[in-house]
């Protein structure tokens, strides 16, 4: 793909007109190549990353770009990031399953020439989607203890992936069980997506797309 992992947040990412949306589906701020979002509030209601918790769960939004009702999301890379920067090491705890040999730690390995390829039941296409397929395709994410995140960073095979879902939406939770608060949804790029957290919530602030060559 010709993009490297590194452990520490990339900074110098490429910014597009993007829309975002929270878990109320109201668009939160828009992004231009040449100004930052001048909000950094999220919806009061939806769970909040910062707030130092033990497990997150991701999960997709909306259905993938292929029409089949096998087809399922690929996700390359689910990175945390704590307040000084520094990518959290996290391991998968569970997950709505995975199809050939690409399991959801793949999207957690700091290698972006790997990808979560999720249970091909569940049917991601767009051709056969049901509204009660949100949060169909999941994985748990353990940071090991509670951690303060200050940055997310979403990761997906580029623009010509047709496996790629356009929202994603993260949980939080302390113990697996309780989930707090609404889920946080919002739009990511078919290439990357970084999310900004902070105590007032988390807004999009970096959309990077990259083409699969």
């Amino acid at each position: 793909l010709g993009f490297s992992m590194a452990p520490r947040l990339p900074w110098l990412l490429l910014l597009r007109f993007f829309a975002l949306v929270v878990s109320d589906g109201e668009p939160l701020s828009t992004l231009s190549t040449t100004e930052a979002p001048v909000s950094n509030v999220s919806s009061s209601a939806a769970c909040n990353p910062y707030l130092a918790y033990r497990y997150l769960k991701i999960a997709n939004a909306c259905c993938v770009r292929a029409d089949g009702c096998t087809d399922s999301w690929d996700l390359y890379e689910f990175a945390v990031y704590d307040t000084a920067g520094e990518r959290i090491l996290t391991s998968s705890r569970a997950s709505s399953g995975y199809g050939k040999s690409n399991t959801a730690g793949k999207a957690l390995d700091f290698n972006t020439d790997t990808w979560w390829e999720g249970d091909y039941d569940v049917g991601m296409g767009c051709g056969c989607w049901q509204e009660n397929k949100v949060g169909g395709q999941w994985m748990i994410v353990d940071l090991g203890e509670p951690k303060t995140v200050k940055h997310i960073m979403v990761i997906q095979g580029g623009a010509n992936d047709v496996w790629a879902v356009s929202q994603v939406q993260i949980e939080c939770s302390q113990d697996m069980v309780n989930w707090d608060g609404a889920p946080l949804r919002f739009s990511v790029s078919y290439g990357q997506t970084q999310l900004q957290c902070s105590q007032q919530g988390c807004v999009v602030t970096t959309c990077e797309f990259r083409s699969l060559e």
